[in-house]
């Protein structure tokens, strides 16, 4: 009995000696990090596009009338006792002028008292401060009641009429016969 435990002892320690050794893991090598090299100038991130709101008149425009349009074209009707002159915004809020000679002819001038503004925001209510700061260009009249612009993009103009010693504007006229008329452009 000896004998077959030596034997089995022999057996079991020649097969522990045939099997291979468990691995080792390999030593770690150091590797060598790259950082991406910082971009030479950030990309900015785009600002939101805001829309600038829309101008209720321009040198060449009323709303979407244009100047040399037609009081026919709008459906506006002109005063009967004054076919060259019509409401666009009833009662007396800003009317629109023909040439008195041609009253069928295109649109010549707007006026108005309304309380709006242009691009620049500029309009009835505004100072003369703020008329001459949007602009610069302006003429003021010698009695300083009066201020006119020329467009430099087509023949029209405005044209301020001041209040409380040149300090408000109150009427405003624009188109290329602006600022030649002031009184009494109509008999009611």
């Amino acid at each position: 009995m000896r004998l077959t435990i030596t034997l089995a002892a022999m057996m079991v320690l020649a097969l522990a000696g045939c099997t291979p050794p468990s691995p080792v893991a390999p030593e770690p090598t150091p590797t060598e990090t790259v950082a991406a090299a910082p971009s030479a100038t950030p990309t900015p991130t785009p600002e939101p596009t805001v829309a600038a709101p829309a101008a209720d008149f321009g040198f060449t425009f009323y709303g979407d009338i244009q100047l040399g349009d037609t009081f026919a074209e709008h459906a506006v009707v002109p005063y009967p006792e004054c076919s060259w002159m019509a409401d666009l915004e009833p009662p007396r809020g800003t009317q629109a002028f023909s040439n008195y000679d041609v009253p069928t002819g295109g649109i010549e001038m707007f006026i108005s008292s309304k309380p709006m503004r242009d691009a620049l925001g500029i309009g009835p209510g505004s100072t003369l401060a703020e008329v001459i700061a949007a602009y610069p260009q302006a003429v003021i009249s010698d009695d300083g009641f009066y201020v006119t612009i020329e467009d430099p993009d087509s023949d029209s103009r405005y044209a301020f009429s001041m209040t409380g010693e040149g300090s408000t504007v109150d009427v405003m006229q624009w188109g290329p016969i602006a600022g030649i008329q002031w009184g009494h452009l109509c008999s009611d």
